[in-house]
């Protein structure tokens, strides 16, 4: 997985290449986690991602809850057919913040008025690899 990170100040993205596994999954968490703290917002830009696995939806699952946990904002767009299949299926598009573009990613994100009806709390079991999720509110 090669990835671009290009920082705006309080905005940050990172366009993603490549195959989001098992195989690149610890180091790039490990590289991102710096960036994810203090309230930013991290747009990942998904047009170059050609495959996801499991272990790639819980890495995006994990950097939602680090970036959104320090009081952030976490979204991605441009997505290949195969990878928002898959995270449609898995009824992560609202949770994950999905977007077709750039544009409906920014207005959505700079909006005053960002709400979504359904707020999940995710809670990963690495131990049992089990991610779950229930509604709050």
């Amino acid at each position: 997985m090669n990835h671009t990170t290009t920082n705006f100040g309080e905005i940050i993205t990172v366009g993603l290449e490549g195959e989001l596994t098992s195989r690149c999954y610890p180091a790039f968490e490990e590289k991102l986690k710096n960036e994810c703290k203090n309230g930013k917002k991290i747009i990942f830009i998904m047009d170059e991602v050609d495959f996801i696995d499991s272990i790639g939806v819980v890495f995006l699952l994990r950097m939602r809850e680090l970036v959104e946990g320090n009081g952030g904002f976490f979204a991605m767009y441009n997505l290949k057919s195969y990878v928002e299949r898959v995270l449609r299926r898995l009824r992560l598009e609202k949770v994950l913040h999905v977007y077709k573009s750039a544009e409906e990613c920014f207005a959505s994100m700079l909006s005053d008025e960002l709400r979504f009806e359904e707020s999940a709390l995710i809670e990963i079991d690495e131990e049992r690899k089990l991610v779950k999720m229930s509604l709050a509110g």
